[in-house]
Formats: C-alpha cells, sequence, structure tokens
C-alpha cells in the first residue's frame, strides 16, 4: 500500500514519536522515584528532589527543561502522594507556576542539601568530651568496669548470611568478642570522641536520616569501620583487654561495637535499591582491599598464569583483572609460553609483567 506522505513529513512524524516516547520514559521514571519514596517511612525519607535532579541531568542538555516541565508536572499531579512524602504542594505548584522549570528542581534539591549539611554540622559539632585518651583507653575499661558474662558477645552467634554475620567476617582484629551495644550506651567512646555510646549513635542516626545519599554515607561509615586496628599494620594494637567477671578478657574495640551496631541497623532500613548500592560499594572497596595483600596478588597471577596455560582469553570483568591488571598478565605471558608460573616480582625486576 503505498503512502502519499513526503520525506518531511515522515521526517517530522518520527521526530514526534521519538520525543513522545522520550516523555513517556521520563514520567515513567518520576512515578518509579515517587514510588519508591513513599515505601520509606517518615524517618527515612531523604532526598526526593535531589534524586529527581539527577535523573534530569541525565538527559541530553538541549532537552533538559523541557524533561524537567514534564517531570515537575507529573510530581504535581500526584498530591496525595506528595503529602505522604511530605513536599509541599503549595510550593511544587509555585514553581512551576513560575517557569524556568531546571531552576526551580535545583532550588528544590539544593533544599535537601542544606538539610543534610545542617545535620552534618551537627553530628560533627563539639559536644564537650570529657572521658580518657584514646592511648589510655584499655588502662581506663579495665580500672573502671566490670563487665558481666551478659554484656559480652560473640560474633560466631550471629546467624549464617545475616547483615551482622557479614559485615562481622570482614573483621581484621583477631577476636571474635566484643562489648554489647547496651553495655556501652552510657559510657565513654575515647576514639569516637563522645561521652557516651548511645548518644553517639543517636546523633549518627540523625546525621543518617538527613543525608540524601543514604548507601555513600553509609558506606562511608563502614570504611572508617574497616580501618579500625590498621593503625601500624597491625590490628592486636586495637583489641582491648577489659575485666569480665573479675577476670581479663581481649574484646573488640568499644569504638568497633558502635560502628558495628548503627552499619547494621542501618543496612535493615534502606529499601532495595539503596541496598544494592551500598553492597556494591562494600563488595568493591573489598575486593580492592584483597588485592593489595600478598595472597590476593598471587591469586591475580595464579589466574592468568592457569588461563594462558589452558589457552584462553583473560576475563577482563573478573575482580583479578580488575584490581590487578599488571599481575593477572605476568601470569598470562608466562603460561601462554608453557613457562612456569613466575609468582610475584621480586624488588628490582626490570622485566615488566
Amino acid at each position: 500500500m503505498k503512502h502519499t506522505f513526503t520525506r518531511e513529513q515522515i521526517k517530522k512524524i518520527i521526530i514526534e514519536e521519538l520525543e513522545r516516547s522520550e516523555k513517556a520514559e521520563v514520567e515513567e521514571e518520576v512515578d518509579d522515584l515517587i514510588d519508591s519514596y513513599l515505601s520509606l517511612s517518615e524517618q527515612k525519607k531523604g532526598g526526593f528532589f535531589t534524586d529527581l535532579l539527577d535523573m534530569i541531568k541525565g538527559q541530553p542538555e538541549e532537552k533538559q527543561e523541557e524533561m524537567a516541565e514534564i517531570a515537575l508536572m507529573r510530581v504535581q499531579s500526584r498530591r496525595d502522594a506528595l503529602k505522604k512524602i511530605g513536599i509541599s504542594v503549595a510550593a511544587l505548584g509555585a514553581a512551576v507556576g513560575a517557569g524556568s522549570y531546571m531552576k526551580h528542581l535545583e532550588d528544590l534539591a539544593f533544599a535537601d542539601k542544606r538539610k543534610h549539611r545542617a545535620a552534618a554540622e551537627k553530628f560533627q559539632s563539639d559536644e564537650g568530651y570529657e572521658g580518657p585518651s584514646f592511648a589510655s583507653q584499655e588502662q581506663y575499661y579495665k580500672e573502671n568496669y566490670n563487665f558481666q558474662i551478659s554484656d559480652i558477645e560473640s560474633i560466631d552467634n550471629f546467624s549464617k548470611e545475616s547483615d551482622e554475620a557479614i559485615i562481622a567476617s570482614f573483621r581484621t582484629i583477631p577476636t571474635k568478642y566484643f562489648i554489647s551495644y547496651e553495655a556501652l550506651a552510657d559510657k565513654p567512646i575515647p576514639k569516637l570522641k563522645t561521652n557516651s555510646g548511645g548518644n553517639y549513635l543517636r546523633r549518627l542516626a540523625q546525621f543518617f536520616d538527613e543525608t540524601p545519599n543514604k548507601p555513600e554515607m553509609l558506606y562511608n561509615i563502614y570504611n572508617d569501620y574497616t580501618k579500625i586496628g590498621q593503625v601500624g599494620f597491625n590490628p592486636e594494637q586495637a583489641a582491648i583487654e577489659v575485666q569480665v567477671d573479675r577476670q581479663p578478657l581481649v574484646v573488640q574495640p568499644p569504638e568497633w561495637t558502635i560502628l558495628f551496631t548503627f552499619i547494621t541497623t542501618a543496612m535493615a532500613s534502606l529499601d532495595e535499591k539503596d541496598r544494592e548500592k551500598f553492597e556494591n560499594l562494600v563488595v568493591s572497596s573489598e575486593e580492592r582491599r584483597y588485592f593489595l595483600t600478598h595472597r590476593g596478588q598471587q591469586a591475580a597471577v595464579d589466574y592468568g598464569h592457569e588461563t594462558g596455560k589452558a589457552g584462553k582469553q583473560i576475563d577482563k570483568s573478573k575482580s583479578a583483572y580488575k584490581f590487578a591488571q599488571s599481575l593477572v598478565q605476568r601470569g598470562y605471558n608466562a603460561g601462554i609460553k608453557g613457562e612456569p608460573n613466575p609468582g610475584l616480582p621480586r624488588r628490582g625486576d626490570a622485566e615488566s609483567p
């Protein structure tokens, strides 16, 4: 069947269909974004407009203003939904009615960020710490407290595959025992410069509630947690000895308990999308840390050698290649030539991988 459209008419139809498709896609993304925030409780809601702005800025620059208009109109049409996540419909209506959609979207997003900065400043403010110095914490704890057996917990008691078991598996301090959070809630935590564990956890929780990027913020806390015991690369330096029913026992330091408690509690509050982001950050950091160790580096060489010896191609998606590419290549070069595993390069080796 013949049509009577001209070339320009067909071109116009195609462009209109593409634009219509883009608008529908943005409308769907905004709906998904609203729905994800509706699933959060009043305490967990965060940077809705920051996330919306990020989504719009992901569009081609020449389309951003139009996409912002579509997105804000779409949001405005979900009045009941907006009330549930605490967004002022009146303020939004004024923004939409005034035009310059990208600017109003940025204003709303930056309001989220200002809220986050205020919470961060409150968390980092000087709380008038009066406890012992970090260097004397072990002596302080031994002289001032006699913990009961019920105050001591073991990482061996966490349910397999639970958040607690997974996070604790990344420990670097050679002891499985730690003081429970309940026993530390009213005691000073020298490393964290706080007069009580409970006060620090409350401040940290408030900061977490107000931040628009919860996975990133939680990962930063996790990063601090994994550094416990890394002073001088001797994990035993961080462990402390306390009195438990008048008997000495080596346990994780008190800051371990506080950060561990916060991380595992916060993980349970994340929605599926944010939890996945956080877990990806953790896995990536742990893989990177592994391939900085002697064992990890040897594993990278071994993988390359076995791959080359088998005449296969290196899988560039593997963590070994991502974090230790030169070592994988070193092993591969030897394997493909039928040579023995070269092991790790020695200091002064002029040979390239």
